[in-house]
């Protein structure tokens, strides 16, 4: 306590030393796992995919773009996300799919992998409403086709529109009972 004088001026330039010391690390890491992508010959076998996924994933988001070509990651990816979906694991994939696309444009992931996320809250949202759920369904496909208004929602619409009907459906008026 005697001596904390001497260094309470610095702890910021301590603190951004160790945040840019950080990056650098991270920033080696996914230089290294460009060099992994760009040494694989022929079609990589899943599970070289999958440690390469691994690698990326331990990535902070902040530099994932650092990653050139993440096409291979991408389609490991929505492997993933099929599978989890598969399992009727919806808001794991769903979760799965953000974090894999955490700090990446949208623009720049492989259409496979958005596709399965959207398939995923489509199932969700179908689930949650065959389990009469449904301003919960309604809130998560309408946060859906908010995050990803730019890309193809033809699921998540198909989905949508039939819970729609559906609370269209439950509204309307009992024709005939009571007189």
């Amino acid at each position: 306590d005697e001596v904390k004088y001497a260094v309470e001026g610095s702890l910021d330039t301590l603190t951004q030393a160790e945040e840019a010391l950080v990056y650098l690390e991270s920033s080696a890491k996914a230089e290294e796992l460009n060099a992994a992508i760009a040494a694989l010959t022929g079609t990589p076998s899943g599970e070289e995919t999958q440690a390469l996924l691994r690698q990326y994933e331990a990535l902070p988001a902040e530099v994932r773009h650092l990653v050139t070509s993440p096409e291979i990651l991408d389609r490991a990816a929505a492997a993933e996300i099929k599978k989890l979906s598969a399992a009727k694991k919806y808001e794991e994939a769903i979760a799965y799919a953000e974090g894999y696309m955490a700090g990446r444009e949208r623009s720049g992931i492989q259409g496979g992998v958005i596709k399965a996320c959207l398939n995923a809250y489509a199932a969700r949202g179908k689930a949650l409403m065959n389990s009469a759920r449904y301003e919960e369904s309604y809130v998560l496909l309408r946060s859906c086709r908010e995050t990803y208004a730019g890309a193809d929602l033809s699921a998540v619409n198909d989905v949508l529109r039939t819970l729609n009907k559906t609370i269209a459906e439950l509204q309307a008026p009992v024709v005939g009972e009571g007189g």
